[in-house]
């Protein structure tokens, strides 16, 4: 504790107070002074005294004040360690690029072979379907990704250079300088085999970039980072708007595919109708009507909607350590609404729990340790309430 207090004390003298907030992994919220970012740990002085939280169980950093909004750059150029860079400007030359960030924040530079693609246009509703479709095609060549009067066209060959008003394209043996404002977009050949490490956390800044970080390092008012890739550059606090080191420790079960669904109808055979059993299968990300999942007040992003009788069986893919959500009846359906919940791991009762629309929402955090097999049953109410439904808002697994 000596070692982060002298940290915290030479932070103070050297630079302004950066007002934090901490989210760990198990759900507990730190606020207070930022008073050591490092490779180890992060250490937050609240009121309360000094909190050293090890990085392993951070999930998010964030400035207690966000940074205010301003208009986004249109290039989008992807890492292939999956960084996403918002820049205002891309350049290549002699296998070398060069990517301009907005206002006065230095130039990172990356050799081509880091680079996936390139975006040098915005992406719009009419164009992004074809886009989507081109990003997920495997090729043998770079791509030259031209937008027409009918949408996107692509040519095969070899990307040389690419400057602020053309593109250098090999196409037959020819070299061919393709005016840049014709240009949608870029892909570039990677050959197979490249290893990476593992990114610890990524960087959301106010442009709209997002950096997967190996390392992360605060300096005064500055934090310098670097990718999986090799990629280098800084961050002026000012401009950062959250910290993420979820990523691989947090798995929401709406991104699982379960290993069987079955709804069973209060009336009628045991085996349904396969339409009919679409119909009543859970949904994700929403609310069983096209809506947010919404309880008592607060929207989720992620969850799960579910019918009554449901049984949901997950194989989970590793370890965990925690099963966590809120559980309750849609703020639409209030006070109506009341299922049972039973959750089972490993054949083990984790939890039995009447849920009703006359109480408010329940949070959830049931220990999964050595758990591999995951099931959840929203099983038919009392008093014959037998069409209802349950929100799960914010499911997932915490490792």
């Amino acid at each position: 504790m000596a070692y982060w207090i002298c940290l915290w004390v030479i932070a103070c003298a050297e630079s302004p107070l950066l007002e934090v907030q901490l989210r760990s992994l198990d759900g507990q919220v730190h606020t207070g002074i930022l008073a050591a970012l490092s490779e180890q740990a992060i250490g937050v002085q609240t009121s309360s005294g000094l909190i050293s939280t090890p990085l392993e169980r951070v999930a998010e950093l964030t400035p207690k004040t966000p940074p205010s909004a301003k208009p986004a750059p249109s290039v989008c150029v992807q890492l292939v360690d999956g960084s996403r860079a918002v820049v205002q400007e891309f350049v290549l030359e002699e296998g070398k690029v060069r990517l301009q960030r907005s206002g006065s924040t230095p130039p990172l530079e990356c050799a081509r072979r880091d680079v996936a693609w390139v975006r040098l246009q915005p992406e719009t509703e009419a164009l992004a379907p074809a886009w989507k479709k081109l990003l997920e095609t495997k090729t043998d060549a770079d791509l030259l990704v031209l937008r027409t009067d009918q949408g996107l066209d692509y040519h095969r060959g070899i990307i040389h250079q690419v400057t602020a008003e053309t593109v250098e394209f090999e196409l037959d043996g020819e070299r061919i300088p393709v005016k840049r404002n014709r240009v949608f977009g870029l892909m570039f050949r990677h050959a197979a085999g490249r290893s990476l490490p593992a990114a610890v956390g990524v960087l959301h800044d106010i442009n709209g970039s997002q950096w997967h970080v190996q390392k992360v390092m605060l300096e005064g008012q500055i934090l310098r980072w670097s990718s999986p890739a090799g990629v280098s550059g800084t961050t002026p606090w000012g401009e950062l708007v959250r910290l993420d080191f979820s990523e691989g420790k947090i798995v929401y079960l709406s991104d699982l595919e379960p290993e069987a669904v079955r709804w069973t109808p209060f009336l009628g055979p045991a085996e349904v109708p396969a339409s009919q059993a679409e119909f009543f299968a859970p949904r994700k990300d929403r609310a069983l009507e096209p809506r947010p999942i919404q309880l008592g007040g607060k929207k989720y992003t992620k969850g799960l909607a579910i019918h009554s009788r449901t049984e949901i069986v997950y194989r989970l893919p590793r370890a965990f350590r925690r099963l966590q959500a809120v559980a309750g009846i849609d703020d639409q359906i209030k006070p109506n609404g009341h299922v049972q919940l039973v959750i089972r791991g490993d054949d083990r009762v984790l939890l039995d729990e009447t849920i009703s629309g006359k109480e408010p929402p329940k949070p959830i955090d049931l220990d999964i340790t050595g758990v591999r097999r995951l099931v959840i049953l929203v099983d038919f109410g009392q008093d014959m309430d037998i069409g209802d439904h349950l929100l799960l808002g914010e499911i997932k697994l915490v490792q």
